[in-house]
């Protein structure tokens, strides 16, 4: 996909009018905050609340701009018995929102998200008009764990009534020109969203709808891919491993779930062991040889065979440094653990450097010459 960078030059002439548009529920926490980074860039504020109980409507009523909506809201899955989450098709329900909007251009924004550093938007679209660009990809700033995780996403398109949304979870941008995309580097959106303390709700709502995407759309392999991922990240490899299997076997060389092929070898690694994951990891990486998830992999499953070999040393004859490898996407402790070696196995040589704390060299060990 081809980007072009835009870049400020001078002040804009307003000959387009934007609309930002968004879904909520149960935002009343962060609404403010986000409506309140935006007003002056836009000339609406479209919102769809799809049944908020906290007051988030009386919030955004407090904004001239806001248009605020609230239909019933489409579902994908009714409530089960004891569970408390809405599972709306959320596709659908931002499909309802974006055709509310009347601006040239629309800005999709969340709740929880809210605009920093506002720069001038309006400029940037402008350029992106004269470029011949139909979206715009914005930097994404989210807060995991308390540290921030940068992503591109598409956030600005023109309203010409073909872009969409689809999939009811995992929702993905639809209905633009691949070779009319912009990149703005310099306006990011940043997130209140706080990994720790929602990332279970997300599962415990995305797990169910994802199996029931299984079954209504047959033969579409998004939904195993995102199964597998999320079975994978909470350390159920034999659960993953059948999802990922779909995948990499039905739709081998689809750059979209090119992941799956990782989590193919990851899994089957947890579950068979390292021969038979290489098997797998190689036939994967003749498929994709320039993936870099799958070269990590390959660096791992390489220390691996060295630590196994290792174990016979001296260890008065042979020291090593046995701190514990981190990795952010692998648990080196359960992969040692299923290989039947001890943890930490990634055992690096250390190197003398001859240097003692004072400076001076430590005597060699005399040599007595035979023969």
């Amino acid at each position: 996909m081809s980007r072009q960078k835009l870049r400020i030059v001078k002040p804009p002439h307003r000959k387009f009018t934007m609309s930002a548009c968004m879904i909520v529920k149960n935002e009343a926490a962060n609404l403010e905050k986000c409506l309140s980074s935006i007003d002056m860039l836009v000339d609406e504020i479209v919102i769809v609340d799809t049944g908020s109980t906290d007051g988030t409507q009386g919030i955004a009523r407090q904004f001239t701009k806001v248009r605020l909506f609230e239909p019933e809201p489409i579902m994908f899955m009714e409530k089960s018995k004891g569970d408390d989450f809405d599972r709306i098709d959320f596709s659908a329900n931002r499909n309802v929102a974006i055709k509310h909007c009347t601006g040239d251009w629309i800005f999709i924004i969340d709740g929880d998200e809210f605009v920093q550093d506002i720069g001038d938007m309006r400029l940037l679209v402008k350029q992106a008009n004269k470029a011949g660009v139909d979206h715009i990809f914005v930097n994404l700033l989210a807060v995991e764990d308390g540290h921030h995780a940068k992503q591109a996403q598409i956030r600005f398109f023109k309203n010409t009534g073909k872009f969409h949304y689809k999939r009811p979870v995992h929702n993905q941008a639809a209905g633009y020109s691949i070779d009319k995309a912009g990149m703005v580097g310099e306006f990011v959106v940043e997130s209140e969203y706080r990994k720790e303390v929602r990332e279970q709700e997300k599962e415990d709502r995305s797990e169910p709808m994802l199996l029931k995407a299984i079954e209504r759309y047959p033969g579409e392999v998004w939904p195993h891919h995102y199964l597998a991922g999320l079975y994978l990240g909470r350390r159920e490899p034999k659960k993953a491993l059948p999802f990922a299997k779909i995948v990499v076997e039905t739709q081998p060389e689809a750059t979209e779930t090119l992941r799956a092929h990782y989590i193919y070898a990851y899994a089957t690694l947890m579950t068979k062991g390292l021969d038979e994951a290489e098997v797998e990891l190689y036939k994967s990486l003749r498929i994709h040889p320039h993936f870099a998830d799958l070269h990590m992999l390959r660096t791992v499953f390489s220390f691996a065979r060295w630590g196994l070999t290792t174990e016979g040393h001296d260890p008065e004859t042979e020291k090593y440094n046995t701190t514990a490898q981190k990795s952010h996407s692998v648990d080196f402790a359960a992969v040692a653990a299923v290989l039947g070696i001890p943890w930490p196995y990634l055992q690096v040589r250390k190197v003398d450097t001859g240097d003692k704390p004072n400076g001076k060299k430590p005597k060699q060990p005399s040599r007595q010459r035979t023969g």
